[in-house]
């Protein structure tokens, strides 16, 4: 879905509400998974990740050492996560600053996908190693 609205087959707001369909699914299942989450540990590196206090290198390479598992649902979800944030911020006629109009917002998505295939190489070139 981000390919296609990338190469500006989607509509912005078609792609938003999209978005945040696939967000929603995204955060009930992901609440299930985190409530069967009992090592720390897992917590504790995830948080990391998600505040850019460890690369996406040194994610994969903790999260398999603690046992968790493939890394790849969690990298997506990491991208519907931070792209449903920007949909936040898209307005077809911006009125304040911190608005994004169409091409800041396809921009942002742009990075937070270029972000998503970038963390897939590292963990398909751990996976070849």
């Amino acid at each position: 879905m981000i390919e296609v609205f990338l190469f500006k087959k989607m509509r912005c707001g078609t792609f938003s509400k999209k978005l945040t369909s696939a967000w929603m699914t995204y955060r009930d299942s992901s609440d299930d998974e985190q409530k069967q989450w009992i090592a720390l540990d897992k917590e504790n590196i995830r948080f990391q990740w998600d505040d850019d206090k460890i690369s996406d290198s040194e994610f994969i390479e903790k999260w398999r050492e603690i046992g968790g598992g493939s890394a790849e649902p969690l990298i997506l979800n990491r991208l519907v996560d931070i792209t449903h944030s920007s949909c936040h911020f898209y307005e077809p006629e911006p009125e304040y600053e911190y608005d994004l109009d169409e091409n800041q917002f396809r921009t942002e998505v742009l990075q937070n996908y270029e972000k998503y295939q970038k963390a897939l190489k590292v963990l398909n070139s751990r996976l070849s190693m």
